[in-house]
């Protein structure tokens, strides 16, 4: 029982330790920062762009739908074919 007290301390501090750091040197400030700029760019490219159905995400984890048709929302198939190529 010993043992895995002590692995929990230690993990522990290490954790803080992260934490500490993403805090002091403003990384999820500038998570919000990028993402905010990545996300107007992203919409650009949706308003240019019908094979992009849709643009969601918060701070860097950002999602895009890529649709064969915008209006449907059907998905685009990006799986290769035995060429090589993209699929229909």
């Amino acid at each position: 029982m010993q043992t895995w007290r002590r692995a929990t301390e230690y993990g522990l501090h290490w954790v803080l330790q992260v934490l500490r750091a993403i805090d002091e040197d403003g990384l999820q400030h500038n998570s919000l920062e990028v993402g905010a700029h990545l996300m107007h760019r992203l919409h650009a490219l949706k308003d240019k762009h019908d094979i992009i159905g849709d643009v969601r995400g918060k701070g860097l984890m950002v999602g895009v739908e890529l649709v064969k048709d915008r209006a449907t929302k059907v998905s685009q198939n990006l799986a290769r074919n035995s060429k090589g190529g993209f699929e229909d």
